[in-house]
């Protein structure tokens, strides 16, 4: 069987953030005919100020998470549809993970097993798992307090910037349900834009690996339910803003 060489270990998180300040701020696609209906039409939002982190989580960061005890059956942290979701699932760490003859992690990949980068984004997340290991590092106080999922809009304001890292690596999820915007006109075809709109679908944001090159703008938006493991997915956190000096 496959033998870790370079075992990961665990990287405690620390808060490594962009500080957004209030105000009203656009999203949505302008000036892209390849645009897709859910990304029209632009809008105009108006975001508190926060602070979003640097990178999405590591796998280091995340097998912190795992070491900690995340997964235990009492475990805080998990709500209950997340506690639902791990009886039934099982899962006790991301999709692609699995241990060799020593207890070491490795990723299962496309092409076969590969050790696990500590730097690289943690991918294979369901929902349920993001927010759980958002509330783990909230939990953890400090700079951490306060640490939640991103909401899209968040992430598309930073992402504009040119600030956020690692964009691009894994889908990331965000903290709020799929939904179209206000004046949403569907094209060409009506169902294939509002199947996500059941309210049961979250929205990702970013890409992947794999995601076509064409796709890769800050205004596009994905789609996934809450149990989905297996696009890819990981997660950045957002913390509240920083106090005035």
């Amino acid at each position: 069987g496959f033998r870790v060489s370079a075992p990961l270990s665990p990287r405690q998180p620390v808060a490594e953030t962009l500080e957004v300040t209030q105000g009203h701020y656009r999203i949505g696609s302008r000036d892209q005919p390849f645009a897709y209906d859910h990304e029209l039409p632009p809008q105009a939002v108006e975001l508190s100020s926060y602070r979003i982190a640097r990178h999405p989580v590591t796998n280091a960061e995340y097998l912190a998470f795992l070491t900690a005890g995340g997964y235990a059956p009492n475990a805080p942290g998990w709500d209950p549809a997340g506690r639902a979701w791990q009886a039934a699932t099982g899962a006790r760490a991301p999709w692609h993970w699995r241990q060799d003859a020593a207890g070491q992690w490795y990723e299962m990949g496309l092409n076969g097993p590969v050790e696990l980068s500590p730097a690289e984004p943690v991918a294979g997340l369901s929902h349920h798992e993001a927010r759980a290991y958002a509330a783990w590092v909230a939990s953890l106080g400090g700079a951490c307090q306060g640490a939640v999922i991103q909401h899209e809009y968040q992430w598309e304001v930073a992402a504009r910037s040119g600030w956020l890292e690692g964009v691009g690596k894994v889908w990331e999820w965000c903290a709020n349900p799929f939904h179209p915007y206000p004046d949403f006109q569907p094209f060409p075809e009506a169902h294939v834009s509002q199947n996500g709109f059941d309210g049961r679908q979250i929205s990702l944001r970013g890409a992947s690996l794999h995601t076509p090159r064409c796709l890769r703008r800050a205004s596009y938006r994905s789609f996934a339910p809450p149990d989905h493991r297996h696009q890819r997915a990981g997660v950045r956190l957002v913390f509240p803003a920083s106090p005035p000096a």
